[in-house]
This record gives structure tokens, C-alpha cells and sequence, in this order.
């Protein structure tokens, strides 16, 4: 009877070893590729414990920043192109995801991700890419000075246009770009007079 408790107990604590181990199997919740590894095999590890980092090739973000008098070049949607220092004539196309509200303190840039397909994955985690931004294709269009163009908290773009004597608001449709100056697609019409300096005090 002794051994056949026994027995029965030694059953028991197999039973339930095999049941915390089979609950303690890590599941990865994306398909993707291990980019870092903070735990070894049979280390004790505790709950919430990271143990590893993945990370997704395709598509890839893609991370970069503009000065001031660039901004008005990135919103959300927009096409852009990538290529690589590796492979400068070979180019991938991209599309602007997310723009940062306010600029680096660090850097004084303005941050932004650009998501890029990469189902052959040219671009890995870490390399230096560089993107293009559109060039100029609107040439008979409304254009407006790049340094003209504001954005509030919402990131939509706008310019301040005199009327009767007064500077008001006009949000705005932005096209490509042509030399220092951005076409403006809707918004403003060919004889608005556009307040090209101080319109930041305006904003203020």
C-alpha cells in the first residue's frame, strides 16, 4: 500500500510537471526572425520576463527625419523612394506612414516612417538607407514658397493668405515639389497674396 501511494504521488507531481511545461512554451505572436536573445537554454526565467526580440522583414519601417524648411514634403500617404549606400540604382518604393508631431530636441529634425515592401529582403534591421522624396512633375500649377507652408497639431498643411487686409487660415492640398517652392493642388487659387514671412508668429 506504502509503495502504491507512493506510486500514485510520484503519478501525480509527472502529471503536473508536464502540464507547466507544456503551459510554459513560447509561442512567437508574429511571424518574423529572432533579433535579439536575452535567455539561454534551461535558464529559470520569472513571468513577464522578456526573452525575445522579434522583429518583421515585410513589410519593413523605415526611419528618417527632415529639417524645417523640408517638412512641408512629408505627410501621411505619400509615395516616396528608398535605396541603399550598397546599392545606390536600385530602388524600392515606399509610402509615408507616420510623421512626428513635434521636431528632436537632440537633432532639431522632424522624425517620420516610411513602410516599404520588401518580400525579397533587401533591407535588414540597422542598414543606411536613403529616401527620395518626390521631385518636381506639376509645373503649370499654383505653387507656393516650401517655407510658406504650416502644420498644427493635426498635421494638416496650411498657409496664411491676405484678405482684405488680413491673414487667413487656408488649409491646404499639397502636389510635388518645384525648386524651392511646393505645388499647392487645392486650397488657395492663383491671385491669393500668401504670407511668406512671419507666419510663424500667426501660428503663436
Amino acid at each position: 500500500p506504502a509503495r502504491a501511494t507512493e506510486l500514485v504521488q510520484r503519478r501525480t507531481h509527472l502529471a503536473g510537471a508536464e502540464d507547466r511545461l507544456g503551459r510554459a512554451r513560447l509561442v512567437a505572436p508574429i511571424s518574423g526572425f529572432v533579433e535579439q536573445r536575452h535567455v539561454d537554454p534551461h535558464e529559470p526565467v520569472v513571468a513577464a520576463q522578456p526573452a525575445f526580440e522579434l522583429t518583421t522583414l515585410d513589410p519593413i519601417r523605415v526611419r528618417a527625419a527632415v529639417a524645417d524648411d523640408r517638412l512641408a514634403l512629408v505627410a501621411p500617404g505619400r509615395e516616396v523612394e528608398v535605396s541603399t549606400a550598397a546599392s545606390p540604382q536600385s530602388i524600392m518604393a515606399g509610402r509615408i506612414v507616420r510623421v512626428a508631431v513635434a521636431a528632436d530636441r537632440t537633432t532639431r529634425t522632424h522624425p517620420f516612417e516610411v513602410e516599404v515592401a520588401n518580400a525579397e529582403h533587401r533591407l535588414m534591421p540597422g542598414m543606411v538607407v536613403e529616401v527620395q522624396l518626390p521631385a518636381a512633375r506639376e509645373t503649370e500649377a499654383i505653387t507656393v514658397p516650401m517655407a510658406a507652408v504650416l502644420r498644427g497639431a493635426d498635421l494638416v498643411p496650411f498657409v496664411f493668405a491676405v484678405d482684405e487686409g488680413r491673414a487667413v487660415k487656408r488649409p491646404i492640398q499639397l502636389g510635388d515639389v518645384v525648386g524651392d517652392r511646393i505645388v499647392v493642388r487645392t486650397g488657395v487659387d492663383a491671385h491669393d497674396e500668401i504670407v511668406t514671412r512671419g507666419q510663424h508668429i500667426l501660428v503663436a
